[in-house]
């Protein structure tokens, strides 16, 4: 990690050098680009015609050309969902030129997403699906320093913080398991996996730092065809940070309660042939309770040439780190005495990780485009938990340590035609995935106390091979009615070699055993348009979602449970998008899905183990809603939220609800911003609502006293944010849970032991500054 570290800081002193070269030209024409609500555009357009000369604005708004000759030219403002503007300017030799643009949204919710992997982009107005944006302003003005703390803005997410840090990812769509990310897929930049073993386990122990996060798209509704399996509830998909064509350097530097420090520093620039963008990260602080110390490093090199008109090569590589104390779980006694103390004083996680990501695109005609991408990722952890030899112990006398090793190789290639058919507009997209990857897994066992030195007492390998391959086509039959239909087969294979454990079936030591799932799963889709802002789509797909390799793998589940058969599911989706003023804008969508093959943990006939199982089915039913209102300049207001049942429908706890499936969240806010003074004012509140969720198949409603088992009461923290930014500063102010709310997210048995209770008030300040 040092080297990683220290290759970022040459690069970050060169490139700023260059940067500082670069900006020493003299900028004659520059401005900012708005909405009527005077909200920044990013991504806008700005071209002079006369010659051929285009930028796009940044997060704020700003665009700038440098050496633009005097003259007379007329300027052309473009982008998705805003009415084209042209004005004319006449530059002089001596005076710079500020020109600054208020456009007319078309169509204010209705932003472009990413849907595939082959840079297929198109309108959320045009897919038959739900989709969720959260972009870049909202982002930067929640102050959030993890995804975990933002992500419940997008209806019917359930996030589950496990230290209140947001260091792990656990996250559930539409009623499904968010522990772990046992049934949500997340994509960077629509392709790499986000997890460390891609099917094996999507979640793991690791998550892409927020900061490192440009844009959150929420795919639902069809993504299995797309995406592949994990995604029956949804993709999130982060859009990773890029380079404006204007060279900029920017520091971030915030500060909060229990002494929670970000650092972060960015740079990039893009000239139309070369690119590059570097950031870096670095988080730390004490948490609010106790044995909460944690540190993250993250760094992130991007580099995009383009080598001639028709090809492009990018190179993605990033290094991360942590070193954290894991503070576990309370009983019901301790938390309600005091949620900050801990009854883990010698837990400690380490772990680093390694990425690297070569793409090639290559356009093979006007309507044709190849994208292929070589991706890997070595990620190494120790988590050393210490342990009572026995319940009515009040010494920790022995330390259990979890050392994994993963490796990670695949490739993922997708082909792009646009060509019309029978005159008709026609989009079609194909694609192959091949991934392997590699856990070996130890147990380290010492008979000490917070001690992380010891002997062997486990040793498995298992690896993961999948193959993948899907096509995708959508046709215009009518300027107003679009249908999609596409298709995906996956095949999962999972091995294990595991040396040290007994094999129940020839009462001996060690064991190889195998495991290979495959399916095809489809979707369709229809999209009407009425007119330019009311759309209705409907869409009905099939699902496939492998069982995790270590619910596959385990022992006791292979030989009590045989071969665990995956889990399918059939999703119906009907919704709608409506923006019937300019001043108001909405979506609502209802969902069905029904499940075979559910798999939970359940007891074995004998009684001697909990192993995993196909225990039947069950049924998930909602609707989710989205608006935006505008009732006057500069105030925005808005609320999104989800009701849903997400039940069992057999075996002995049928009609009990799933556990984390609350039956509302919702998510509801305002927003102001104006310029005050020669700078920009924003100032957001918003509360989140999660209902009461379950943490067991059997609904358990009283509480246990070791804080194992029981409901988790419903919570609903609320918020406030403020942020100015004047030419180069800007400063933020963020103050969460503002009244103080005493509530926890996650009960766990096993090594977590408990209530995990989240924070209580908090403050974070910041400032930054661009040059």
């Amino acid at each position: 990690m040092r080297l990683i570290f220290g290759v970022f800081f040459l690069f970050f002193f060169v490139l700023s050098s260059l940067n500082s070269q670069a900006q020493a030209v003299k900028e004659n024409l520059s401005g900012q680009v708005t909405d009527k609500q005077n909200h920044p555009l990013e991504g806008i357009t700005v071209t002079i015609n006369e010659l051929g000369k285009s930028v796009s604005t940044d997060a704020d708004g700003n665009y700038s050309f440098k050496k633009v000759p005097a003259g007379t030219y007329t300027v052309t403002i473009s982008g998705v969902n805003i009415k084209p503007l042209e004005k004319q300017i006449t530059l002089s030799e001596t005076m710079p030129e500020k020109l600054d643009f208020q456009l007319e949204s078309t169509v204010k919710e209705l932003k472009a997403v990413t849907i595939t992997a082959a840079g297929l982009r198109r309108k959320i107005y045009d897919v038959p699906g739900s989709i969720s944006v959260i972009d870049a302003r909202t982002i930067r003005e929640s102050g959030a320093q993890s995804l975990t703390e933002i992500i419940t803005r997008i209806p019917g997410v359930v996030a589950v913080d496990e230290d209140g840090r947001g260091l792990k990812p656990n996250f559930g769509l539409r009623g499904l398991d968010p522990n772990r990310n046992r049934s949500a897929l997340i994509l960077i930049d629509g392709k790499i996996p986000n997890g460390t073993m891609y099917y094996g386990d999507p979640g793991g122990y690791y998550m892409t730092p927020l900061q490192q996060v440009e844009k959150i798209e929420v795919i639902r509704g069809g993504a299995s065809v797309l995406y592949g399996g994990h995604s029956v509830g949804g993709v999130i998909n982060l859009i990773s940070k890029k380079a404006t064509s204007t060279p900029t350097t920017q520091l971030n530097l915030n500060y909060g309660s229990w002494n929670a420090l970000t650092a972060q520093v960015t740079t990039g620039a893009n000239n139309g042939k070369f690119g590059y963008m570097i950031n870096g990260v670095r988080r730390q602080g004490d948490g609010f309770r106790e044995r909460s110390k944690f540190g993250v490093n993250d760094v992130t090199v991007k580099l995009d040439n383009n080598i001639d008109t028709t090809t492009k090569l990018s190179i993605y590589l990033n290094g991360f780190s942590e070193n954290s104390q894991t503070p576990g779980g309370l009983t019901q006694a301790q938390y309600d005495q005091n949620i900050k103390q801990s009854q883990h004083p010698y837990d400690h996680f380490v772990s680093d990780r390694y990425t690297a990501t070569i793409s090639l695109d290559k356009k093979l005609g006007n309507n044709q485009q190849l994208n292929t991408s070589v991706y890997g990722n070595y990620f190494k952890r120790n988590w050393f938990v210490s342990r009572k030899k026995s319940a009515a112990s009040t010494a920790f006398d022995t330390t259990v340590a979890f050392i994994r090793d993963i490796h990670a190789i695949g490739v993922v290639a997708d082909y792009l035609n646009n060509n019309n058919i029978i005159g008709l507009e026609n989009a079609f997209v194909a694609g192959v995935r091949v991934h392997s990857d590699r856990l070996n897994d130890m147990t380290m066992t010492a008979s000490t106390a917070n001690q992380e030195v010891g002997k062997a007492s486990a040793f498995a390998v298992s690896t993961s091979f999948i193959k993948e391959a899907y096509a995708y086509n959508t046709i215009n039959f009518l300027p107003q009615l679009s249908f999609s239909l596409g298709t995906r087969y996956t095949a999962v294979t999972y091995k294990k070699q595991d040396y040290t454990a007994k094999n129940p079936a020839a009462n001996a030591i060690g064991l190889s055993i195998e495991n290979t799932n495959d399916a095809v799963v489809f979707s369709t889709g229809l999209v009407y348009k009425f007119n330019e802002g009311n759309n209705v789509f409907v869409n009905v797909s099939k699902s496939f979602q492998p069982p995790l390799i270590y619910t596959a793998m385990d022992v006791n589940t292979f030989y009590y449970a045989e071969q665990l058969k995956p889990e399918t599911s059939m999703n119906y989706e009907l919704g709608f998008r409506t923006q019937p003023a300019n001043w108001i804008s909405a979506n609502v969508t209802g969902y069905i899905i029904d499940f075979k093959n559910k798999l939970v943990q359940a007891p074995t006939s004998d009684g001697r183990y909990r192993v995993w199982q196909n225990i039947g089915t069950s049924s998930h039913h909602g609707v989710e809603a989205e608006i935006d209102i505008y009732p006057v300049q500069h105030l925005s207001l808005y609320a999104n939220g989800a009701y849903q049942e997400a039940k069992q429908t057999s075996g002995t706890t049928k009609d009990k609800y799933l556990v984390y499936a609350p039956k509302l969240t919702y998510t509801t806010g305002l927003r102001y911003g104006n310029k005050v003074g020669k700078g920009q004012f924003a100032a957001n509140a918003w509360v989140n609502y999660v209902g009461k969720q379950y943490t067991d198949l059997a609904n358990t409603e009283t509480a246990s006293a070791n804080g194992q088992a029981g409901p988790i009461p419903a919570y609903h923290p609320a918020n406030v944010s403020f942020q100015y930014t004047l030419n180069k500063w800007g400063v933020n102010f963020v103050l969460n849970n503002i009244f103080d709310e005493k509530y926890f997210t996650k009960r766990e048995g096993s090594f977590w032991e408990g209530i995990v209770p989240m924070p209580g008030r908090n403050v974070n300040v910041g400032v930054s500054y661009k040059f």
